[in-house]
């Protein structure tokens, strides 16, 4: 909850523990000292840190939205408004046989929030149940854009290999592409 407004929040903390400690004093410190991109801690740091604004600059209903972002004891924070609900993950485990107007409730706004994403040239890449919120309200929010790159129509050689098997179109299991947005659309239908 947060101190000053009474409104609740979710926090996303940059703490990669393969590359990072934590000190008695809540620090965060990384493992490696090479510098820039050599160092796994500020290569990905560079991508929370990305992540965090582009999830700011989009507007969309059903995205989720950063509301704030703090560098803070080593590392880096961001802050959503929370909503309440369940995965889509945990959502088909209590309902393994939904009809067809009820699916239709929750792809078709899904649907909407790709098209809008890939409007703007971003992919999420890693399109899957547990990257999909159902709010107690019964809407469906896409959530976890940690993977997503402005990507489409460039080449970047930021673009690393990112995937969830059984949800990962082909071509993500290379580094060559093509990234379209047929990448998410594949993870949806999946």
């Amino acid at each position: 909850t947060h101190i000053n407004l009474g409104n609740q929040v979710v926090i996303k903390e940059f703490f990669p523990n393969e590359s990072a400690l934590r000190t008695e004093n809540n620090t965060v410190i990384h493992k490696n000292t090479s510098p820039g991109e050599d160092n796994p801690f500020y290569w990905g740091l560079k991508r929370f840190l990305n992540e965090a604004r582009l999830l700011h600059k989009l507007s969309y209903p059903k995205i989720v939205k950063v509301t704030n972002l703090v560098e803070f004891t080593g590392t880096s924070y961001f802050f959503m408004p929370f909503i309440a609900g369940t995965t889509l993950h945990d959502w088909a485990k209590n309902n393994p046989k939904p009809d067809d107007q009820t699916l239709v409730a929750i792809l078709n706004p899904l649907l909407s929030v790709l098209h809008y994403a890939h409007q703007h040239k971003i992919l999420h890449r890693d399109i899957k149940p547990e990257n999909t919120l159902i709010a107690n309200a019964g809407t469906p929010i896409l959530i976890a854009f940690g993977a997503a790159r402005h990507a489409i129509g460039q080449k970047s050689r930021e673009f690393s290999q990112v995937l969830t098997p059984h949800y990962a179109a082909f071509e993500q299991y290379s580094d060559k592409g093509p990234f379209t947005p047929a990448l998410d659309y594949y993870g949806l239908a999946a």
